[in-house]
C-alpha cells in the first residue's frame, strides 16, 4: 500500500523562445516584469510587480497600504543567464507545494534567445496547470 502522505514530485520543463538578444531578454526580466507580467495572474487588483535579481531578492506583488504576495525568494542569480527562485503555493491556488523554479536564458542550436523554464514542486500541483500558467505568464515576457 503507497503512503499518502509521501510527497508528491513534480517536474515541468518547456523552454520558449524570445523576440531579443539575451541582454535585453534578460533587463526585460528583471527591469519591465511589471510591465509584462499579466493582470490575470496577479492577486491585488491594481498591484506591481518587481523581481530583485540577487540571492535574498524577491518576486514580489506589491499593493498600497503595505499588501501584497511574496511568490518567490532568489536563492542564486547569475546576471543575464539564469535564476533560481524558491516560493509556495497555498492551497488558494492549487497547494500545498514548494515549488524551485530555475529561469535560463540561453541561444538555442539556431542561434535564437530562449527561455527555459524549470519548476519542480513539491506537493500537491497540477502539472498540466503548472505549465499552462507559466506559458501564459511568459508567454508576455516572450514577445
Amino acid at each position: 500500500m503507497a503512503d499518502s502522505k509521501a510527497p508528491h514530485i513534480i517536474e515541468v520543463r518547456f523552454t520558449l523562445p524570445l523576440a531579443r538578444d539575451a541582454n535585453a531578454a534578460w533587463q526585460r526580466l528583471v527591469n519591465d516584469i511589471d510591465v509584462w507580467w499579466p493582470h490575470d495572474y496577479r492577486v491585488i487588483p491594481g498591484s506591481r510587480m518587481t523581481l530583485e535579481a540577487r540571492p535574498g531578492g524577491a518576486l514580489l506583488e506589491s499593493a498600497s497600504g503595505g499588501d501584497g504576495v511574496l511568490w518567490y525568494s532568489v536563492q542564486a542569480a547569475l546576471a543575464g543567464q539564469w535564476l533560481v527562485l524558491a516560493g509556495h503555493i497555498a492551497p488558494p491556488w492549487g497547494g500545498p507545494a514548494l515549488s524551485l523554479l530555475r529561469f535560463d536564458l540561453r541561444s538555442s542550436a539556431s542561434g535564437e534567445v530562449e527561455i527555459e523554464v524549470l519548476d519542480t514542486l513539491i506537493g500537491r500541483a497540477d502539472p498540466a496547470a503548472i505549465e499552462a500558467g507559466w506559458r501564459a505568464i511568459l508567454g508576455a515576457f516572450a514577445t
